[in-house]
């Protein structure tokens, strides 16, 4: 099975959205994008937590909510303001929308 990748919008409620091409990782829990972007678009940091990832490490960082379009619907949804270059999908965004990665791993389908 391949890398899955879609095409989403990010934004805040009534303000502007941009489209970002992002790769699903069930695996992960919380959806991440770049700090940056995130900021660029006037989304509010809500706190700021430490993070353990896969290998054992630690990472810190900000925390916060925004809403995410896939497919023309638009939901809130918790997101971490990440690194450069992070753009993922993660499981609690799948699960607020409803969407799994389908059986052949090359689409989104209704869960």
């Amino acid at each position: 099975m391949g890398v899955l990748q879609v095409r989403m919008a990010v934004g805040k409620p009534n303000g502007p959205m941009e489209q970002v091409t992002v790769t699903v990782d069930p695996e992960a829990n919380y959806s991440m994008l770049p700090a940056s972007l995130l900021s660029h678009l006037g989304l509010e940091v809500w706190e700021h937590n430490r993070w353990f990832i896969i290998n054992g490490a630690e990472a810190r960082h900000d925390f916060g909510v925004a809403h995410i379009t896939i497919d023309e619907r638009e939901l809130s949804c918790a997101v971490i303001f990440g690194p450069e270059g992070q753009h993922v999908l993660g499981a609690t965004t799948l699960q607020t929308f409803g969407i799994t990665v389908g059986p052949t791993g090359t689409r989104l389908v209704p869960r």
